[in-house]
C-alpha cells in the first residue's frame, strides 16, 4: 500500500499535522495510509527523521514533494541522508506574488550554500 509521509512541526505547509488533516478532509486519504514525523523544524531534520520512518517501513521509492524553489536543496540532502532510497523529485509551483517568489529563491541559494559547506548537500 502506498504511504504518505508528512514531516514537520511548523505551521501551515510546514506542519505534518496540518497536512494530515488536509489530506484526510480534502483528499480522502485514510489515516492508515499516512506516516507522520512531527519533531523536525528544518529541512535537514525533516529528512533525517523521515529516513527513520522510511527504513522502519521498508520504503524504497519515495516521491519527494516540495516547492520548486526548495526542491534542489531538499533533493540533494535527501540523497545524502538516505542513499538507499530511490528519490523522485516532484516540485510544485511556488505561490505568492513575484517579489516573494524571487526572495524565496534567493534565500534558497544561500541555504543551499550553507548545506554544501556543512556537507549536507
Amino acid at each position: 500500500m502506498p504511504l504518505l509521509v508528512l514531516t514537520g512541526t511548523g505551521i501551515g505547509g510546514d506542519s505534518a499535522a496540518a497536512m494530515r488533516d488536509h489530506a484526510a478532509r480534502k483528499l480522502g486519504v485514510p489515516a492508515a495510509a499516512m506516516l507522520l514525523e512531527t519533531r523536525s523544524t528544518t529541512t535537514r531534520e525533516n529528512l533525517v527523521l523521515a529516513a527513520e520512518l522510511l527504513r522502519r517501513n521498508r520504503l524504497q521509492r519515495v516521491f519527494l514533494v516540495t516547492s520548486a524553489s526548495h526542491m534542489g536543496r531538499a533533493f540533494l540532502a535527501a540523497r545524502l541522508v538516505a542513499p538507499e532510497v530511490a528519490w523522485v523529485a516532484v516540485p510544485v509551483e511556488d505561490v505568492g506574488p513575484p517579489s516573494r517568489v524571487y526572495r524565496t529563491r534567493a534565500q534558497e541559494w544561500l541555504k543551499l550554500a550553507g548545506y554544501w559547506l556543512r556537507g549536507w548537500a
